[in-house]
């Protein structure tokens, strides 16, 4: 019985680097008008720009850092530090199992490199992330490349729309809701590998719309994306038990 080999330990290059960037280009103008409208809103809650560009800067998370805004009080207390801390962490709380599901590629990798990369982890780079992992690619540079490439952009982006003040306050109004959407679901499509993935996605899909419906807000995202995992962890087994057989 010959011994079972560790993991290939990832590469981290140059090259890998560029192709990351590359693959989020189409992501930079959505991004860009998405920012536009923090960096109005920011404006118009009174934060400085220097406030908000340390904002962008280390939190690096658009959709919390507009709903967070969205829930800027006046004056700063107790219960309002905790109000916008909790739905910032409700937002953010799918960033851990997307990071999770890094750890077959990450594993092997020096740890401080593999944390490091996972400071630039987004919806975008996680989704383009898989995708390339599933086709065999292992460099850890794209997947930073891609990360970093979105958080320059994020950086940058709001300051004209903060500098516009209340000229730009919808960003639906120029499509984003439809442009990134649109651009995830082709990613994700290339990650389908059968019946369990389809039903979990189903599922994940379903569960979010009816928390949405009926409690509101944005723990839908949570609670939909553990119950398709839910359901694809249950047959997964399964599945392998028939295969066998």
């Amino acid at each position: 019985m010959s011994p079972v080999l560790p993991p290939a330990r990832p590469t981290l290059t140059r090259a890998g680097l560029v192709t990351g960037a590359r693959w989020m280009v189409p992501l930079v103008l959505p991004v860009s008008i998405f920012g536009l409208a923090v960096g109005a809103v920011a404006a118009q809650k009174g934060l400085t720009l220097v406030e908000l560009s340390l904002m962008n800067a280390l939190v690096y998370a658009g959709a919390a850092q507009l709903v967070a805004l969205g829930l800027w009080p006046e004056q700063w207390n107790g219960p309002a530090l905790m109000a916008v801390a909790l739905v910032t962490l409700t937002v953010n709380a799918r960033l851990l199992l997307m990071s999770a599901a890094f750890r077959p590629w990450f594993g092997p990798a020096n740890p401080v490199i593999a944390y490091g990369a996972l400071l630039t982890l987004t919806d975008a780079n996680y989704i383009a992330g898989q995708r390339y992992y599933a086709e065999g690619g292992r460099d850890l540079g794209m997947f930073i490349g891609a990360g970093l490439l979105l958080w320059v952009v994020w950086i940058v982006a709001p300051i004209p729309g903060y500098l516009a003040g209340r000229l730009i306050q919808d960003s639906r109004a120029f499509g984003v809701d439809l442009v990134m959407p649109i651009y995830f679901s082709a990613m994700v499509a290339r990650l389908w590998q059968g019946r369990n993935d389809s039903l979990g996605w189903l599922v994940a899909g379903l569960v979010g719309f009816a928390v949405q419906r009926w409690q509101g807000g944005t723990v839908h995202v949570v609670i939909g994306s553990l119950a398709g995992m839910m359901i694809v962890a249950l047959l997964t087994p399964a599945a392998k038990k028939e295969a066998g057989r």
